[in-house]
């Protein structure tokens, strides 16, 4: 990833930060490795982000009732576990997809936040954020 992002800059774009989303390794989830966000800060020098949405996907189709073939989704329940283990490492941000009404949403509702939720959650977050910026840095082996 780190080759990609300075080709990004060397086209002038300097305003680059990089994306964990999850890996996918056969079991029909996403998955986070988490030393990915580490050696993605080392190896790059930009700031990482994890999207706590997308690494919660289950891409495999699945018939619904109806028959319809829909992507599958994770419990929505894991969003604030994985934002605060991200923010623990020390990413530089998280992105997340919210909704007034997830069962609604046009997109990936099984896996939006309600809005009317987010202020506790940002809250929770920052609070994470704010310890591991006061924290001395991790020790080294």
């Amino acid at each position: 990833m780190a080759r990609a992002a300075e080709k990004v800059k060397q086209m002038g774009n300097h305003k680059v930060l990089l994306c964990e989303r999850g890996n996918s390794f056969g079991y029909s989830d996403l998955i986070v490795d988490y030393r990915n966000l580490i050696w993605m800060k080392e190896s790059s020098k930009l700031p990482v982000v994890l999207d706590v949405t997308h690494c919660l996907q289950q891409p495999s189709a699945r018939p619904t009732e109806s028959g319809e073939l829909v992507s599958g989704a994770a419990d929505p329940r894991l969003i604030p576990a994985m934002g605060c283990a991200a923010l623990a490492m020390g990413v530089d941000g998280l992105f997340l997809e919210v909704d007034e009404d997830p069962s609604q949403a046009p997109c990936d509702g099984k896996l939006q936040w309600p809005i009317d939720k987010l202020d506790s959650l940002l809250h929770s977050w920052t609070l994470i954020a704010e310890a591991r910026q006061q924290a001395d840095p991790l020790p080294e082996p």
